[in-house]
């Protein structure tokens, strides 16, 4: 029998809040942004595994970010290095900003239920 594991939800305060978190997390590649449209909501999630809470096994950890418009194009730019912090949303990626892709899904597991 195998143990369904649920998800850690975790709702963040603004779109650019969860663009920080997905560029600014080390795993062994890039962290993405998924988003798919629930009803009039844009709902925009990161995956995140939490390792150690259960033994070996991880527990998927999901932020995630309600909007009712969609955002254009499908990277997340973020420039750090100036006064303030710039976040963008844009068709192509720019040199010197960090990027991360946001990838449009058609559905999601049963298990992601964002209230």
């Amino acid at each position: 029998m195998v143990e369904e594991i649920q998800p850690l939800l975790f709702e963040v305060c603004s779109l650019e809040d969860l663009v920080r978190l997905a560029i600014s997390v080390i795993l062994p590649g890039p962290t993405q942004i998924f988003h798919y449209k629930e009803g009039g909501d844009h709902i925009y999630f990161c995956l995140i595994p939490v390792l150690g809470l259960t033994g070996a096994k991880s527990i998927p950890a999901v932020y995630y970010y309600k909007s009712l418009k969609e955002v254009k194009g499908p990277y997340a730019l973020i420039k750090t290095d100036g006064e303030p912090e710039q976040v963008e949303f844009s068709d192509t990626t720019k040199r010197g900003w960090h990027a991360t892709v946001i990838v449009n899904l058609k559905k999601v597991p049963a298990s992601f239920k964002f209230d």
